[in-house]
């Protein structure tokens, strides 16, 4: 008899890197994921896709700016917005510590300071929070 406690289509599920990249040729790939346009997820928890992270301008047409991965300047103003593929608890964390939290498919928060900003979703299951998406940060430098 074998016993296979952890095969391979289920461990590729347990954790995954998405690439943001409008095309799926490797050169386009290697360089998103240069630029840290990507984030990670346990997709067995619920499927990520459609989950975005970006910054627009205040004032300015609602089209995103800049995306995880991206630097923008510290004079700079905008909103940070993360748009979840299902409701969540979703945490804007700066520097490591949350700034902004929310239950829904959507958080968004105006930036008014130098940081490292990055999203985290979460689900609860079985009673408890679990996490579901990190994604890479924006840098307001």
């Amino acid at each position: 008899a074998r016993l296979d406690f952890d095969p391979y289509h289920r461990a590729f599920l347990n954790v995954s890197t998405h690439i943001l990249a409008p095309t799926l040729d490797e050169p386009t790939l290697r360089d998103a994921l240069r630029k840290g346009h990507a984030y990670v997820s346990h997709d067995w928890m619920c499927d990520p896709t459609g989950f975005r992270f970006t910054w627009s301008p205040d004032g300015a047409h609602p089209t995103p700016r800049a995306l995880m991965g991206d630097e923008i300047k510290a004079s700079d103003r905008g909103t940070l917005s993360a748009r979840f593929p299902a409701p969540c608890h979703a945490r804007l964390l700066r520097n490591g510590t949350p700034v902004a939290e929310a239950d829904a498919d959507h958080i968004e928060h105006p930036v008014k300071e130098p940081g490292v900003y990055r999203v985290e979703g979460w689900l609860e299951i079985d009673g408890e929070l679990r996490p579901w998406i990190y994604s890479n940060p924006i840098y307001m430098r």
